[in-house]
């Protein structure tokens, strides 16, 4: 990114994807997405395969630069973010910083848990890019799509939103660091998965 953004290189990887055929699309996405999620994603290390596949086909790919605003406070929830590359930093409402945000950690996803619920979620926060950086965004329609076939990503998500409660966060963006919030294996069952696939420690799987 910082080769191609100075030399405005950078282009919109969704067009040069929607060049090609539904099935190299999906093939691009997992060599473009599946390791990174798996390896360095803290709550998907142990997620399914079919979920951490399906949400490699959700994801796109967006590219900020240092200042911009890449969720304001008041916003409808309308993305997840999962941070690939660079830092961000997080504000609360009244503009003091709280956080910065790493590699492999995710915000956006409690709003739109809860507008999955039914509410007009609106963001509590802002969070501003203070480097380079490139998230994975994921629109409502894809975390809804998710929700609806994969109760392991319900579990996820509400693992992440119960550890930010049981901490008195003030704010609710999560880490996903694997040693930080441990994952629990008593939710329901899947739905349309194998409740015995998981990524396995030694090799990549695509």
């Amino acid at each position: 990114f910082q080769h191609r953004y100075p030399r405005q290189k950078a282009f919109n990887d969704e067009a040069v994807l929607s060049l090609l055929s539904s099935s190299l699309q999906t093939d691009l996405r997992l060599e473009l997405y599946m390791d990174f999620l798996w390896s360095k994603v803290g709550v998907f290390h142990n997620a399914p395969e079919p979920l951490l596949r399906s949400i490699c086909q959700y994801v796109t790919t967006a590219y900020h630069v240092p200042g911009d605003i890449v969720l304001a406070k008041g916003d409808l929830a309308e993305y997840l973010h999962i941070t690939r590359d660079g830092f961000l930093a997080v504000y609360d409402s009244q503009g003091k910083y709280v956080k910065d945000i790493n590699e492999g950690e995710m915000f956006g996803h409690e709003g739109l848990l809860a507008r999955g619920s039914g509410s007009k979620a609106q963001c509590t926060y802002t969070v501003v890019c203070e480097q380079h950086c490139e998230t994975l965004v994921m629109s409502h329609r894809g975390f809804n799509a998710l929700a609806e076939n994969y109760d392991s990503w319900v579990n996820i998500i509400t693992n992440l939103q119960t550890h930010d409660l049981d901490h008195g966060c003030n704010t609710t963006i999560h880490s996903t660091g694997l040693n930080k919030i441990p994952l629990t294996g008593d939710g329901p069952k899947v739905k349309h998965e194998d409740a015995n696939a998981s990524m396995s420690l030694g090799s990549q799987v695509y």
